[in-house]
């Protein structure tokens, strides 16, 4: 049974688990467990057994403002599983780019870091200041007047943070990320329902129809014009 009933984002439930688990409160980090349904621990566990998701949604959790509300829906589109048209591998590469982003804003001090709060990620993302001379005005007077890193008060550490944005030439969004996951999902599922269940991975399967062997015994159907195909056999010189 869970200690507390409050209901909780997945998003928030995760992080409650990572900072119980790193601290080593077991009770209370099964408390967080409890407030999943069992197709979500079930779902959780697997996703979490990816050792580069586990680790760059740990080292996100460094910044408090980093929400991970959405967190289900990397869930539910399970891109855990091989025959996943949504690839894990590229939600990492893009993760880990917001992660870097914000160290080189934060130019990995922790007492920057701290002062990250979310404000100043809403404030800031999706922002080029170094490409855009609109973004740069914008977020020079922000820095001025506080509202970015309002904690940060030291001037030189002001400065510093505020020259550090400057040379960012877009600054990612989670919230963007998990967002645009509500599009992906349905695309998901329309690919899977095109090609099924293949063997092996997604990558895998699509670069076998275009190998060239595959050409050399098989049969092509090209599109001439409108509802009108021609077979065309394959041979060894086919790309």
């Amino acid at each position: 049974k869970c200690v507390n009933s409050k209901c909780k984002s997945d998003g928030e439930t995760f992080r409650k688990i990572c900072l119980h688990s790193r601290s080593g409160q077991w009770d209370w980090e099964q408390d967080m467990w409890c407030h999943l349904s069992a197709g979500k621990r079930k779902d959780l566990r697997q996703l979490l057994a990816n050792g580069a998701l586990r680790k760059v949604l740990d080292d996100l959790l460094h910044w408090p403002s980093m929400r991970l509300g959405t967190l289900h829906r990397l869930i539910m589109m399970r891109c855990d599983k091989i025959q996943s048209p949504f690839s894990l591998y590229g939600a990492v590469q893009y993760l880990q780019h917001i992660w870097n982003v914000w160290t080189r804003i934060c130019m990995d001090r922790a007492n920057v870091a701290a002062g990250t709060d979310r404000k100043t990620v809403a404030m800031l993302q999706l922002q080029a200041p170094c490409a855009s001379i609109a973004d740069q005005k914008y977020t020079e007077p922000q820095m001025d007047s506080k509202p970015l890193f309002p904690t940060i008060t030291d001037i030189s550490d002001r400065k510093a943070v505020r020259e550090s944005i400057q040379q960012i030439g877009q600054i990612p969004s989670l919230f963007r990320f998990f967002e645009d996951l509500k599009y992906l999902e349905y695309c998901a599922k329309a690919f899977s329902s095109i090609i099924g269940s293949p063997q092996g991975t997604i990558h895998e399967y699509m670069s076998h129809l275009y190998t060239r062997d595959r050409c050399t015994y098989g049969h092509l159907l090209v599109e001439l014009q409108g509802s009108k195909f021609r077979e065309y056999t394959g041979n060894a010189t086919d790309g």
